[in-house]
């Protein structure tokens, strides 16, 4: 027995439902063969009842099953009809949709959810764009468990269907897949984050995490307890914070060069979510001195960032993060991390810096615009602004 299934025996209709429940019922029941109190059940079931939005209906469901541009069974333009949960064209009489007019309605009320988390495309113009459905019921299988056991193909189109979600079709109109409009780097997040594997391979930085993951992974617990959620979920503002400088290494990871490379890494860091996003050229060195890059790459990164100040004079210097306490402090100096990570930067209480490095004291100065308790670095050969 599914959790779905052990959570609807125990859902009694121990309240008033309301006019929309008993619709939605009444058409539940004619449509998958289900009684009445069977469909109403389900309407009313915790887990049911919507956390990331509104309640799915259940009539715009059958309306979108029938009548769907693509996947319309009984519109006669559609050319990808979604007979059964295999996926779409799966026509055969054997496979074609089955109810057991016990859990269906909410299995997909739970799949509303997982796809309402993700961001949608605007527009699908070709399948790199959008994640195949057939990976989606993968992730959902997993982002759902322990509450649904298994999720379908064809769920996860109908669905999407009905949320108004784009849906590609194969060039070459075969196969049960489709193409759905969810962000892919949100979509790849929530996968590694879910998949069965080893914790030390899912992501470490989380700027590709979906709005709402967490309130959605909180509400389906509470749900399932039987608890009806009375807080909204409020979508957070999105971060409009500048980023230049991984704006600009974006731009260079296309080049051939030194600093082209060392970009194009960077930027399949930050979509593989290894580390985050990069706003400024300390937060670069910052990335690398975490993973303990070697030498060799260290002067890649120093080449960019050099790159980059050459570029943008009006950059502030860069200041590093305090080390931990170490051999090197005393009561006369605070002691910094270097850029390269090797060594460390000291500030004197009698007004000396000293870069305490053998590369990096090649490789910076200390800015001469900025006092000494306002210590800032510039690579060699950048002039203060």
């Amino acid at each position: 027995m599914s959790a779905v299934e052990n959570s609807m025996q125990h859902t009694a209709i121990t309240r008033r439902p309301s006019r929309s429940q008993q619709q939605d019922a009444k058409a539940w029941s004619a449509f998958t063969g289900c009684t009445y109190t069977a469909a109403l059940r389900q309407m009313m079931s915790p887990m049911a009842q919507g956390i990331l939005g509104s309640r799915m209906s259940a009539r715009h469901l059958i309306a979108t099953l029938k009548n769907h541009e693509l996947i319309g069974i009984e519109n006669k333009h559609s050319v990808a009809p979604l007979h059964s949960g295999n996926g779409v064209r799966q026509n055969d009489y054997a496979e074609t949709w089955r109810f057991n007019g016990k859990t269906d309605y909410v299995e997909l009320a739970m799949v509303a959810e997982f796809l309402r988390m993700f961001d949608t495309v605007s527009e699908l113009n070709d399948p790199d764009s959008g994640v195949h459905s057939y990976s989606l019921k993968h992730t959902a299988e997993n982002f759902l468990a322990p509450h649904l056991d298994y999720v379908s193909n064809g769920q996860i189109i109908w669905v999407a269907a009905a949320l108004g979600i784009p849906l590609v079709d194969h060039d070459d109109h075969s196969g049960p897949n489709v193409y759905v409009g969810i962000d892919v780097l949100e979509h790849r997040y929530v996968r590694m984050m879910v998949a069965r594997m080893d914790d030390s391979l899912r992501p470490k930085a989380h700027h590709y995490r979906p709005a709402g993951y967490e309130f959605l992974r909180t509400g389906l617990h509470r749900a399932a307890a039987g608890e009806l959620i009375a807080e909204k979920w409020i979508e957070p503002e999105a971060d409009t914070a500048p980023k230049p400088f991984h704006e600009w290494m974006v731009v260079r990871a296309s080049d051939d060069t030194v600093v082209g490379d060392i970009s194009a890494d960077y930027c399949a860091g930050v979509s593989d979510s290894d580390h985050g996003m990069a706003a400024h050229p300390e937060d670069f060195l910052e990335i690398f001195r975490h993973v303990g890059a070697s030498p060799g790459i260290y002067d890649s990164a120093y080449e960019a960032v050099r790159d980059y100040y050459l570029s943008h004079k009006d950059t502030s210097p860069v200041r590093t993060v305090r080390a931990a306490r170490s051999m090197f402090d005393d009561d006369y100096a605070a002691t910094y991390v270097c850029p390269c990570g090797y060594g460390y930067v000291e500030e004197h209480d009698d007004e000396r810096m000293i870069i305490n490095c053998h590369r990096c004291a090649t490789q910076w100065y200390f800015s001469p615009s900025n006092h000494v308790d306002s210590w800032g670095l510039l690579p060699a050969g950048v002039t203060a602004s």
